[in-house]
């Protein structure tokens, strides 16, 4: 596009170039002409008869008008006219003149001179004057001139202010510097480009310019059948002054016909520039282009008060319009293309807007770039849908696929009569505003920013509710599925400013909605999702025929509801909920999830509570006609409901469970009961009722203690007596209160006489006690006061531990101790007692129960003396294999010792020998096994030079045991042991030997028990034991070539002396182990042979086995008691093996170098008992 210029003369004066220059041509050089005339002055007239040539004398005359009366000037007969220079000359073509030009007309200009308006023009100053450009011929403007203001372009045809004129164009018109066809502010100015006809502008301009300056009101109309061309726009209308206070308005249409082309090559192909007003229509049957990717096809900054006529266009490729603006008449856009109109700054507007529904047009509003609006960034403020606000009702948007608002606020004008769009997408921030139009026919509404104004929809619409939305007004959908859809962040809060009316469905999925003092009513189906919240706890109501909570609805009393709410497992009901009773049911379904506050349905109508899944009271539930627990169902009342409440009727069907966990009283409101699944009452509550209806249910009654009422569950029937027609009924003991004899009042009826019928029997969770049914009249309880007939009555009958547990296959030898200690003891003295001897009543098997005893008795396997025992005998046997080997004799690699008749070695020696146990225990006597771990060293010094006949030495050990016991508790200890040892050895001749050893051991025992009584808890307990050690034997060494052999007979005792103690924990025990002996006699023999090598050092395999006999076989025995609690009983271990069988075998090297290195392994076999023992021997000669 032409920039707007400040003077007139500035584009007039080029294109006065270029028509003088084609006239001139015509003129001087081109005319058959009867008569020349020669110009001499600065201004003369010429007023030659047709067929008269004029001259110009260059560099004389500057200005020259031609009054042509009725003739036509032509430029026939010439091949080319050209007219070169620099002679200011402007030729005026009076009124009733014509310029036919007929052969090719062009200027080169080169100079120019001071206050020029141009070099040479063709200018149109009268009225009614033609100019024709023949088919074939083009008339152009070239070259480059300067002007005092700059100016340095020139059109090809200049029309004055105030001329009449028409242009018909059968060739071609074309400026290589400005537009080709410049009209200022004619009184009229038609332009006709046939479908030969081309006009081009430069690549720097428009092709056709109108401009005109304030206050002017030309006229003139574009009709193209062929190529109009330009660079910044094709076809411009633009004001001659400063657009912030002065405009203009020009009258005339733009028609582009079929098959032809409007097109620009760096802007807009239309151009109303600002301050502008078009009365007339554009209308486009052809084509209409931009080279600019992505730009638009026309750029309206002014006003078009027309029509603007897409409908038939010919584009191949879709349409960008941009309106900052006004189009007051109808848009009609493409029936073949895709059309965007982007709408854009403050004050744009369109009136009509009238879409193809086989196309996907768009209304888009949103900033400009310069580049998109002639130079200068446009900002969105508020923009207009309808033609003048005057609310005539005479605008329609019709067939618009998208309306896209980026920003500010897009207003539907009061005027509008008719609304369609398919998607309207409104970004945050940006406002739709809807003055008061009825009948928004929108298929989707993506809602980021705001609306404001009632949104009446009037066909099936989705609203989306997105993160940044803002509701300012009543959202109203009158189709037949309307939904909305609030999708907001996690964190965000969407206040409504209005109702959401007559949507079918409504989504809460994110975010939470408050809806204030608006209202949601009129919905067939609610949903809030999880994480999602509404809150309508100002709401005055809330209507819908589904409500689905899978979120949190905040609700109050205030807030009434009404028709169906679905609780589901993740929702949650925050606040007082109260259903407005309106006619009909209104039922809430309880599918799990919570409600936190009171429940009031009201009780106008039929109002149900169906209880679906695990649902748990929070408050109380009033005016409720019926509460149905369904299959799958567990509804617990925990909050007292007394008179008044009015929850009427219970239904329980098969596989629901009511639980009656407080006291509820239904009588006033003459409430029935009817079970066919499973009723709980639990200890201390009671539930009132008028009447029992027939039902096959369970009825389940939690029992403490017997007498009155108020240590068990009980049912009170005000209007009748109970039926028990074949429902079975089930006792669940509480705890150890409850004695033999003992009688519940379970059903306490009224005026009519119970009945049990058809099998109903009684059934409980204690393996202690039985029940039966009795009817009241026959009470033998002194503490039950009261009954008759009309009641129904369960009665204890109570066993003692022991004599249930006696027949347990599970119980071992300690069970009966236990169980006969625990009948004799008042178990009520603590709370831990008291818990403890609750289970052992509410054990609903012989095994369970027997298990309970079990997890209280002391851990009887032995684990803690047995080890002992074994690590003392490890480090006995540590010692006397030192003594074997000395007895072998070996020093330098020579066999010394006394089975080569040299008795010791002298030399002393120290050693040291690792040693580990691996033992398992398996049951025995019904006692459990355990299975042990232990590893520790022993260090030994010794001489042999001492004596001539033997060998004296001392050990210390330090063991390590780890023991873990399969019995109920799972009990474990950690061992620590020292051991001292004195050893020696005396030879009563070459092969026979004595040996010895005394020692003492000093153990500390941590326990741990695991569950103890079944309570989950651990009790510990740290202790001391000291065992005493003897040990004595006779042997043999033989000796032949390097085979040894040494039989062996002895005996060995081991006492044991463990400390009382007391454990920590619950059901602690004080523990006093009796002192345990073990006497064994016992019998080995040890096959070796040993080989020396060539450079001294020695090598010894050897074999071992052995038996032996404990002949004392105690048992571990304990007096036990709990702490706390009186008295003792006696606790005994497992008969032990007095049987053993071992087996080993070892290797020993001895080195030159005074270093002797062994390795052993012993195998231990006792009935269900083994044991593994390894030993590593490290021994210094010194």
């Amino acid at each position: 596009m032409a920039s707007q210029p400040h003077k007139q003369t500035r584009r007039v004066s080029f294109k006065n170039i270029l028509l003088a220059s084609s006239f001139l041509m015509a003129v001087g050089l081109g005319l058959n002409t009867a008569h020349a005339e020669v110009l001499t002055s600065n201004a003369e007239v010429f007023a030659g008869a047709s067929g008269d040539e004029l001259t110009f004398v260059d560099d004389n005359p500057t200005n020259a008008t031609f009054d042509a009366g009725a003739e036509t000037i032509s430029t026939a007969g010439a091949t080319n006219v050209t007219f070169t220079g620099d002679t200011d000359t402007v030729i005026t073509v009076d009124s009733d003149g014509a310029l036919l030009i007929e052969t090719d007309v062009s200027s080169d200009l080169t100079s120019a001179g001071a206050n020029r308006q141009g070099v040479v023009d063709v200018t149109v100053g009268g009225a009614n004057t033609t100019i024709t450009v023949q088919a074939g011929t083009s008339v152009s403007a070239t070259g480059t001139v300067a002007t005092e203001d700059a100016d340095a372009t020139h059109s090809a045809y200049v029309v004055r202010d105030g001329a009449t004129a028409s242009l018909v164009n059968d060739g071609t018109i074309s400026s290589t510097t400005s537009s080709a066809i410049f009209v200022d502010n004619p009184a009229s100015a038609d332009i006709t480009n046939s479908a030969t006809g081309v006009i081009s502008g430069a690549t720097t301009s428009s092709a056709i310019t109108f401009t005109a300056a304030n206050g002017n009101t030309p006229s003139g109309s574009v009709v193209n059948s062929g190529s109009i061309t330009g660079g910044t726009s094709a076809i411009e209308y633009i004001l001659n002054g400063d657009p912030s206070t002065e405009s203009m308005i020009h009258t005339g249409d733009i028609t582009n016909n079929a098959g032809a082309t409007i097109s620009a090559s760096s802007g807009p192909a239309l151009f109303i520039g600002d301050r502008v007003t078009v009365t007339g229509d554009i209308t486009n049957a052809g084509t209409v282009t931009t080279d600019v990717t992505g730009g638009a096809v026309s750029l309206i900054q002014g006003t078009l008060a027309g029509a603007y006529d897409f409908s038939a266009s010919e584009n191949t490729s879709a349409s960008t319009h941009i309106v900052t603006g006004q189009i007051q008449g109808a848009t009609t856009l493409s029936t073949t293309q895709s059309d965007t109109i982007i709408l854009s700054g403050t004050g744009a507007r369109l009136g009509d807007i009238i879409g193809d529904a086989t196309q996907t047009h768009t209304i888009w509003a949103r900033d400009l770039t310069a580049v998109e609006n002639n130079g200068t960034a446009a900002t969105l403020g508020t923009v207009f849908l309808g033609n003048d606000n005057a609310g005539d009702n005479n605008s329609t948007i019709s067939n618009i696929s998208v309306l896209n608002i980026d920003g500010g606020t897009v207003t539907i004008d009061i005027d509008v009569s008719a609304f369609q769009v398919d998607t309207i997408d409104i970004a945050s921030g940006a406002v739709l505003d809807n003055d008061s139009f009825a009948n928004l026919d929108v298929d989707t509404l993506n809602l980021s920013g705001g609306v404001v104004g009632d949104m009446n929809f009037s066909n099936d619409t989705t609203v989306n509710v997105l993160q940044g939305a803002q509701i300012a007004s009543n959202l109203t959908g009158s189709g037949a599925t309307d939904v909305i859809n609030f999708d907001l962040n996690t964190n965000q809060t969407l206040s409504l400013g209005g109702n959401v009316n007559n949507f079918e469905t409504v989504n809460i999925n994110s975010g939470m909605i408050n809806t204030g003092f608006s209202r949601i009513e009129f919905s067939d189906v609610v949903t809030i999702a999880q994480g999602a919240t509404l809150n309508i706890s100002s709401a005055n109501s809330y209507q819908s025929d589904l409500t689905v909570v899978n979120g949190t609805w905040v609700t109050a009393i205030s807030s009434t509801v009404s028709g169906t709410v679905d609780l589901n497992s993740t929702g949650v009901i925050s606040g007082n909920f109260s259903m407005d009773g309106q006619a009909g049911t209104q039922i809430l379904n309880l599918n799990g999830g919570l409600i936190t506050g009171a429940v009031d349905l009201d009780g106008s109508g039929n109002d149900v509570v169906n209880v679906n899944s695990n649902y748990t009271t929070q408050s109380t539930f009033s005016n409720v006609d019926d509460i149905i627990v369904n299959n799958g169902g567990i509804f617990t009342i925990n909050v007292d409901h007394g008179i008044g409440q009015d929850l009427v009727d219970f239904t329980i069907n098969n596989g629901g469970r009511l639980v009656i966990d407080a006291n509820v009283d239904n009588t006033t409101s003459n409430g029935v009961l009817t079970n066919n699944g499973r009723l709980d009452v639990y200890n201390g509550h009671i539930l009132s009722m008028n009447t029992q209806a027939a039902g096959t249910g369970e009825y389940r009654f939690q029992v403490e203690s017997g007498g009155d009422a108020g240590s068990y569950g009980q049912i009170v029937l005000t209007g009748g007596g109970a039926t028990l027609d074949g429902s079975n009924v089930v006792i669940e003991v509480l705890g150890a209160n409850l004695n033999d004899g003992d009688e519940m009042l379970v059903f306490s009826g009224n005026g009519i006489a119970a009945t049990i019928t058809n099998g109903a029997q009684v059934t409980d969770n204690s393996f202690l006690y039985t029940f039966e049914l009795v009817d009241g009249s026959a009470s033998t309880d002194a503490d039950l006061t009261g009954t008759d007939n009309t009641d129904i009555l369960v009665r204890a009958t109570a066993e003692t531990i022991q004599n249930a547990t006696s027949a347990s296959p599970t119980a071992d030898k300690n069970t009966a101790a236990v169980a006969r200690f625990i009948d004799r003891q008042d178990f009520t003295t603590t709370t831990e007692f008291q818990n403890y001897a609750d289970s052992l009543s509410t054990a609903s098997t012989l095994a369970e129960l027997t298990t309970l005893v079990n997890l209280a008795a002391p851990t009887m396997d032995g684990g803690d003396v047995y080890n002992l025992i074994d690590v003392a005998d490890q480090t006995i046997d540590n010692s006397l294999q030192r003594l074997d080997t000395l007895r072998s004799g070996e020093y330098k690699g020579y066999l010394t010792g006394m089975s080569a008749g040299n008795r010791m070695t002298n030399y002393g020696k120290v050693w040291g020998q690792f040693f580990g146990t691996k033992l398992e225990q398996e049951n025995r006597d019904n006692i459990s096994g355990y299975e042990s771990t232990s590893y520790g060293f022993t260090f030994g010094i010794d001489t042999g030079n001492s004596f001539d006949d033997g060998v004296v030495g001392a050990s210390v050990s330090y063991a390590d045991t780890k023991v873990k016991t399969d019995n109920a508790n799972r009990t474990e200890r950690d061992i620590d042991t020292l051991q001292m040892n004195l050893y020696g050895e005396y030879y009563l001749d070459d092969y026979v030997y004595l040996d010895g050893l005394i020692g003492v051991g000093i153990n500390t025992i941590d326990q741990a028990r695991y569950n103890v009584g079944g309570t989950g808890d651990v009790t510990t307990a740290t202790y001391d034991a000291i065992q005493y050690t003897a040990r004595a034997g006779l042997g043999f060494a033989f000796e032949d070539g390097g085979w040894g052999w040494q039989p062996k007979i002895y005996t060995r005792y081991t006492g044991l002396d463990a400390e009382s103690y007391q454990e920590s924990g619950t059901l602690a025990l004080d523990m006093n182990p009796e002192y345990h002996q073990v006497l064994d006699v016992g019998l080995s023999s040890e096959f070796s042979y040993h080989h020396e090598f060539r450079y001294g050092d020695v090598i010894k395999p050897r074999v071992k086995l052995g038996v032996e006999y404990d002949v004392i076989g105690n048992p571990i025995e304990a007096e036990v008691g709990f702490v706390g609690s009186p008295g003792a009983f006696y606790t005994v271990g497992a008969d032990p093996a007095k049987l053993n069988y071992y087996v080993g075998t070892g290797l020993t090297y001895f080195t030159v170098e005074s270093w002797d290195f062994s390795a052993d392994y012993v195998g231990s076999f006792r009935s269900e008992q083994t044991a593994h023992s390894g030993i590593l021997k490290l021994t210094y000669n010194f």
